[in-house]
């Protein structure tokens, strides 16, 4: 069966976000941090592939376009 989630964290990557705008990884990064500790456990998702998709593949996370 499938898991469930254990929570949700945002990867803001506007000027405020953590070093700067995506699709750098590092606020990919810092939820996975928050959430499990490892990337490969978390599913990056948004709308842009060119931005979130970048970002979230670059922090070694899986990716989902919505």
């Amino acid at each position: 069966g499938r898991g469930q989630p254990v929570g949700a964290a945002g990867a803001k990557g506007g000027a405020g976000g953590p070093d700067g705008l995506k699709p750098r990884p590092e606020g990919s990064r810092l939820a996975a941090k928050r959430l499990s500790g490892l990337p490969q456990n978390c599913l990056g998702s948004g709308d842009r592939e060119d931005a979130d998709g970048v970002a979230a593949k670059a922090a070694q996370m899986a990716f989902r376009k919505v």
